[in-house]
């Protein structure tokens, strides 16, 4: 097959096959040529025989005429008509191009008839100087005839020579240097003498006729010389096409050694790069035709490579580069405004070691084409390296820009179903502005990377570095969340957990509120779920950490506890046990006035990470329990290894407790498989004496509900912590 041919026999067999088109035109040429060449020389040769034979037939004229004259006089000075015979007779033995000499008297032909079939020309025909010529048919030759009087014009008797009409032949056979081969017959009505010089294509090339009267009464035919033209082609052809297959041979030399060998290097090089880039292509390195188209290919492909990322297919630094730097002197002419957006993905190395590169790059495509179908077409988009994408984003006010930014930020949020496995990414953003934060490219980069590693090491996933006025409130959630932090518009309630042993309180579980909910569009609980869902949590949980702990350092009551809650965005931050040590170092509290809750669903999301920042954390002396049991489906595998303290049984199980046997059941059989796990049981959702008496039956250790008391403002809160402290 033509495309696993190599290169070198490729080309070789191009050379000849280019030899062999070159023979064939040439074939074509020579056969025009000759062509050409035996029209020229049959045009002259033609004149030349045509000149001849006109010579001849008038020397021949003229012979007839100088016998007809010689006769005439002979036989004007002799009347007797014995003598007349006598030399006639005696003439026509001596003369032999003679044929016939007659006398044609009133009587008739004198002395004898021989005329046959020639019929002598009329009186009238017989028109100006005697004497006359005329062509007939002897005994079925061609003659050629004289007659004329002996005596006047016009006048008896008529002396009548005849001579063979091609009696010129053997004279035009010494002028051509050819012996002709005279074949005379009859076929209708004509005679032909046919000269055999050679064997040609056309052998009537040359026809010269003569006719009387309309009738045909003789005619020339001749072959013209020449060479045929495969006599000639083989001629010729012996030395030509050893030439075109020396000179064929050649050039493959001359080619292999100034192009083949060197394009067969860079196609291996080429070939060696694109396999890098694609290891599944297993061609042989052999086979590199058909060579150029090859190599085009390589260089197409290596072209794109240099312009593209090839795992994302995006534009890479350079081209992102050039369109950043057009987009500036653009800018410059037309006071557009530009955003330079850097993406990251967060912690997106622990996603190759735990699941494998393989996986992390169906990750990265699919965040690709995320940024590809969201994106308007006048902007750009490019993978610069790793995790690391960046926008290109042309805008007119900051309202537009913020509200861009935001779904780019809420659609790199959802989750990704890669390879079958669905998995859930943070990814933090930072943003420089053309020319509010800087007038050239290097400096608009170094802003906008300065804002990305703001948005990594900071609470906020987005970072925009806000100079000259610029305002950047439409970034709705996470504007609305960074402004409800920094107005102090959240506030933390305190919920009782009163101990059904001795019931006292043994600690406080910190709520979050809105300080006037009715100035606000959602829920407290809405807006935990939006923080969550766009990764919004981790600044909110910082806030409530720090508020517990803070308070915690105000009421300098040792045994007083305040439990909060995690979110599972949370529980996955490498650095969550680091900043929890933090903040209690900072406010100077004791890790074990801390308690932590997590979700029970919490734990079966990457649960070997969660259980390492568990450990971490409870090896700090940090107090955790379980929430919302019941509801997660978790692993008893996994339940027995967590340090936990307590395991609180979610509410839909408590709630009614006294009117649904099924749940006495679930909630009895939790309660003994805490004890038997090592833990304290908590029930939440507590609000009538009859759930709280049952749970006393069953052995439960503590309750929390509004049967025992509702979240309570900062202030209840130690005081009812101090009425019900152990030993009050």
């Amino acid at each position: 097959m033509l495309t696993r041919l190599p290169i070198q026999r490729f080309t070789l067999l191009m050379l000849l096959a280019a030899s062999l088109v070159a023979m064939a035109l040439w074939s074509a040429s020579l056969y025009r040529a000759h062509r050409q060449q035996q029209q020229e020389l049959e045009h002259w040769f033609r004149i030349a025989v045509e000149s001849r034979v006109m010579s001849l037939r008038s020397e021949e004229k003229r012979n007839l005429q100088r016998h007809y004259e010689r006769i005439r006089r002979w036989m004007l000075g002799q009347p007797d008509a014995f003598e007349r015979l006598a030399y006639i007779n005696r003439n026509y033995l001596e003369h032999p191009e003679l044929r016939l000499i007659q006398l044609q008297t009133a009587d008739g032909m004198q002395p004898f008839d021989a005329l046959g079939d020639c019929r002598l020309p009329q009186q009238d025909d017989l028109q100006g100087d005697w004497p006359w010529y005329f062509f007939c048919r002897q005994s079925g030759e061609a003659r050629l005839g004289l007659i004329g009087p002996l005596y006047a014009p016009r006048k008896l008797p008529r002396l009548i020579l005849l001579a063979d009409y091609f009696e010129f032949i053997p004279a035009l056979e010494q002028a051509l240097g050819r012996r002709l081969q005279a074949v005379v017959g009859a076929g209708e009505g004509q005679w032909y003498a046919e000269a055999n010089l050679a064997e040609v294509e056309h052998p009537d090339a040359l026809r010269f006729e003569w006719r009387s009267g309309g009738e045909a009464l003789g005619g020339l035919l001749l072959r013209r010389p020449g060479t045929g033209f495969e006599t000639l082609w083989t001629m010729q052809a012996w030395w030509m096409l050893p030439a075109l297959l020396s000179l064929a041979l050649l050039l493959y030399w001359i080619l292999r050694r100034a192009l083949l060998s060197p394009l067969q290097r860079v196609t291996l090089r080429m070939r060696q790069e694109v396999m890098a880039h694609r290891p599944a292509h297993d061609r042989d390195d052999r086979y590199l035709a058909p060579g150029l188209r090859l190599l085009h290919k390589y260089f197409m492909y290596l072209t794109h490579i240099a312009r593209h990322d090839p795992l994302t297919g995006l534009s890479n630094r350079v081209i992102f580069e050039e369109r950043l730097h057009q987009a500036i002197l653009e800018g410059k002419r037309s006071g557009r405004k530009y955003a330079l957006v850097f993406i990251d993905i967060d912690h997106f190395r622990r996603v190759n070691q735990e699941l494998g590169p393989y996986f992390g790059d169906g990750l990265l495509k699919q965040l690709g084409r995320r940024l590809t179908e969201m994106l308007r077409e006048s902007d750009s988009v490019a993978r610069l390296e790793k995790d690391n994408f960046a926008l290109l984003l042309g805008f007119d006010d900051d309202d537009r820009l913020s509200a861009l930014v935001e779904k780019i930020y809420q659609t790199l949020c959802q989750p990704y179903r890669v390879y079958g496995r669905e998995v859930e990414i943070s990814v933090s953003i930072g943003v420089a502005v053309y020319p509010n934060d800087a007038q050239d490219m290097d400096e608009l980069a170094l802003k906008a990377d300065q804002a990305l590693m703001l948005a990594q090491k900071g609470d906020w996933p987005v970072v925009f570095l806000e100079r000259d006025g610029s305002d950047f409130s439409a970034f709705s959630i996470i504007q609305s969340l960074r402004q409800a932090l920094d107005d102090e518009e959240f506030e933390l309630a305190y919920q009782p957990v009163m101990s059904l042993h001795g019931h006292r309180t043994g600690y406080f579980e910190a709520l979050l509120r809105w300080k006037h909910p009715e100035q606000h569009h959602y829920s407290i609980e809405r807006t935990i779920e939006l923080a969550e869902k766009n990764h919004l949590i981790k600044p909110l949980t910082h806030w409530i950490l720090n508020c517990a702990v803070s308070r915690l350092a105000e009421f300098d009551e040792p045994d007083l506890r305040i439990a909060i809650n995690l979110s599972m965005v949370d529980l996955h931050e490498e650095d969550l046990p680091d900043r929890v040590r933090e903040t209690l170092e900072q406010h100077g509290v004791s890790p074990r006035r801390l308690l932590i809750e997590i979700t029970e669903g919490q734990i079966m999301q990457e649960p070997d990470r969660v259980l390492d920042i568990l450990g971490r954390l409870a090896r700090m002396g940090i107090s955790l329990s379980i929430d919302d049991f019941g509801t997660g489906q978790a692993s008893l595998t996994y339940l027995k290894k967590m340090p936990v303290e307590k395991l609180k049984i979610d509410q839909s199980f408590v709630r009614h407790l006294d009117e649904d046997a099924d749940d006495c059941h679930i909630v009895e059989a939790t309660i003994q498989l805490a004890h038997t796990l090592g833990m304290d049981v908590v029930a939440e959702g507590v609000e009538t004496a009859e759930v709280h008496n049952l749970l006393m039956e069953m052995g439960c250790d503590f309750v929390q509900g509004y049967y025992i008391s509702r979240p309570l403002d900062a202030e209840h809160m130690l005081e009812w912590f101090r009425n019900t402290r152990p030993g009050s």
